[in-house]
């Protein structure tokens, strides 16, 4: 069961992986724990100590409340011995494999080790720079945050501490723990528009890699626009047609839920983020014209034209997504701030 001090100090972090070969993608982590306010543990920061150093890592591991594993090509015994450690506490696991566009030959011992990884339970993920590892880290941690205090342990603490303030008769605590539950409703609320947010950018990046395709086949066929003649107009219509039927009939499907009307977060206003998809369907209609009357010069500025605004509607969900995380790492850091005062109430 959760600890009703389980939050009255700053989440810590233990970073594990070979210092050689990521020593640029464990800054990236580091940096992104501190950005949140959070504790990053890392052997190059652990100064000295009497024990040995593998000794000392497993005891930091032990004290610290997520463990972070990152691998690419190299196997370290170490890192193995840590992360098992972290298993055998139950520490929360955040796991990262780098990809690269090119074959990567990993060590035999690493590959076993990575199959053992994911057929558990972890959050993973990966990445191809520092500065995507960074990025996922930070949305990582704010979902597994999230998931932690909303844990039925955590709960149920807080319905003891309700009952022991009640009996006790203290206005602070009582104060106190309504105060934590109301941040945990808005925590909740939170990772739900977190989540959905999550499936608009997701959709928006299928409808961009789709509709790329569409667009890249008759800037090629024309020499960008120069020969419209030189068009390919069949193949054109094909590629839109699996664009229009699949990612952006998902798009409409998922708008029509009408969760993304999320003011403070976004820098438009709630109509102007309506406009968006009708800005993509108004210009689906020009490109349907176009290839209905053959009309290239319409059809290829209408393509154009499309491109150009799912680009923005991409950006801006990006960018309303990066708030949104933000705000939830604030608001967890918020809620260790009502646990702390739980956990050392004042005298009235």
């Amino acid at each position: 069961m959760v600890s009703q001090y389980a939050f009255a100090k700053k989440l810590s972090f233990f970073i594990s992986s070979t210092g050689t070969e990521l020593a640029a993608e464990r800054k990236a982590v580091i940096s992104a724990i501190r950005d949140m306010r959070m504790s990053p543990v890392f052997f190059e920061g652990f100064g000295a100590h009497p024990q040995k150093p593998m000794e000392e890592c497993l005891a930091r591991v032990a004290d610290s409340d997520f463990y972070i594993g990152i691998f690419w090509k190299q196997y370290s015994q170490p890192t193995e011995q840590e992360y098992r450690k972290a298993r055998q506490l139950g520490k929360p696991c955040l796991i990262y494999l780098k990809d690269s566009d090119t074959d990567v030959q990993r060590d035999k011992n690493l590959e076993t080790l990575i199959k053992d990884l994911l057929s558990k339970s972890h959050y993973y993920g990966s990445f191809k720079t520092p500065k995507e590892l960074k990025d996922l880290v930070k949305e990582s941690i704010a979902q597994a945050i999230t998931r932690m205090v909303q844990d039925k342990g955590a709960t149920d603490n807080l319905a003891t501490l309700q009952e022991l303030a009640e009996k006790s008769g203290s206005l602070y605590e009582l104060e106190a723990t309504r105060s934590l539950r109301a941040k945990l409703v808005e925590l909740a609320q939170t990772h739900s528009q977190l989540r959905a947010w999550n499936s608009l950018e997701r959709l928006l990046d299928n409808l961009s890699d789709s509709f790329s395709v569409c667009y890249e086949e008759a800037k090629q066929s024309t020499n960008n626009g120069v020969n419209l003649m030189q068009m390919n107009v069949k193949a054109v219509e094909r590629s839109w047609e699996a664009c229009r039927g699949g990612p952006l009939s998902q798009l409409k499907e998922l708008l029509k839920k009408g969760e993304f009307s999320l003011q403070e977060y976004a820098e438009v206003s709630t109509q102007e983020q309506a406009d968006f998809l009708d800005q993509l369907l108004q210009v689906g209609e020009k490109i349907d014209e176009g290839l209905k009357t053959y009309s290239l010069r319409a059809l290829y500025d209408s393509l154009g034209e499309f491109q150009n605004c799912a680009g923005r509607f991409q950006t801006y969900a990006r960018e309303t997504l990066r708030r949104m995380v933000t705000n939830l790492c604030d608001l967890s850091n918020r809620l260790i701030g009502e646990f702390s005062k739980i956990s050392s109430p004042k005298k009235v």
